[in-house]
C-alpha cells in the first residue's frame, strides 16, 4: 500500500517522494510495480519526469520510496496532480484493498500581478486614492512586485500628488495588496490632470499581467 496516499510539493521543490509499505510477512523478497495513471492532470515532460518502475522489498524491509522529479515551469496553470497506481505484486503477495493509488499534487508557484482597477478618478480634495494589486494563479510561494508613479502625465509630482516608488511583498497565500496615492488639494484652476502607476520587476515566480498600468485622473 502507499504509506502516504496524498503527497504535496511546490513545483520548484525539484522532486516529490512517495512511500510504499509492505504489510504482513516480510521474511522473503517481494516486488510490486508502480506507474503513472491516466487520471493525472499534470503533463509528463512538461510538469514532471515520468517515473515508473519496480520496488523490490528485501527480507525485513517494510517500506521503500521512489522519487518523482518535478519540472519548474513559468506557466500560470494552477495546481496539478500526478496519480500513481500499484500493480503486479510478486507471487505469494496481493495488493491491499485500499491505498493502492497515490496522488502527488504539484503546487503551482507561478502568479500574475495586475491592478484590480486600471481606470481611476479621484477628486483632488479627497486626500488619498487606494490602488489595489491582485495576485492570481499559484500563490503557494512568496512573491513581489515593484510599483512607481509616472513622470509623463499632466499631473506634477510634488504639486498635484506625492510620488510613489516601492515594492509589494506577498507572503505565501496572499492575493491582494494596496498602495495609497496621496493627492494634493491646490488652489490652481487647472482642469483634470493625469498620471499613471506602473508595476514592474516581479520576483518569486511572479509575472506581470495585462493590467500592469493604472491610469489616474485628478478631478
Amino acid at each position: 500500500i502507499f504509506g502516504t496516499p496524498l503527497v504535496s510539493a511546490l513545483e520548484s521543490a525539484g522532486s516529490a517522494t512517495v512511500t510504499v509499505w509492505r504489510r504482513g510477512g516480510s521474511s522473503v523478497t517481494n516486488t510490486v510495480q508502480f506507474a503513472v495513471t491516466t487520471n493525472s492532470t499534470a503533463t509528463a515532460a512538461s510538469d514532471f519526469t515520468s517515473t515508473n518502475g519496480t520496488l523490490s522489498f528485501k527480507p525485513g524491509i517494510t517500506n521503500l520510496s521512489f522519487t518523482v522529479p518535478l519540472l519548474n515551469d513559468t506557466n500560470v496553470e494552477g495546481n496539478e496532480t500526478i496519480e500513481f497506481a500499484l500493480s503486479s505484486p510478486s507471487s505469494g503477495t496481493a495488493l491491499a484493498s485500499s491505498n493502492t493509488t497515490a496522488t502527488v499534487t504539484i503546487q503551482d508557484n507561478d502568479s500574475l500581478f495586475n491592478w484590480a482597477v486600471v481606470t481611476n478618478s479621484v477628486a483632488e480634495n479627497a486626500g488619498t486614492l487606494t490602488l489595489n494589486v491582485s495576485r492570481t494563479g499559484g500563490t503557494a510561494g512568496a512573491a513581489g512586485v515593484n510599483y512607481v508613479t509616472s513622470t509623463n502625465g499632466t499631473a506634477t509630482a510634488g504639486a498635484d500628488f506625492a510620488a510613489l516608488a516601492g515594492t509589494l511583498s506577498f507572503k505565501a497565500g496572499e492575493t491582494n495588496k494596496s498602495v495609497a496615492l496621496k493627492v494634493t488639494n491646490d488652489s490652481s484652476v487647472e482642469g483634470d490632470e493625469t498620471l499613471t502607476v506602473t508595476l514592474s520587476a516581479p520576483t518569486g515566480e511572479g509575472q506581470l499581467g495585462t493590467n500592469g498600468v493604472a491610469q489616474v485622473t485628478l478631478a
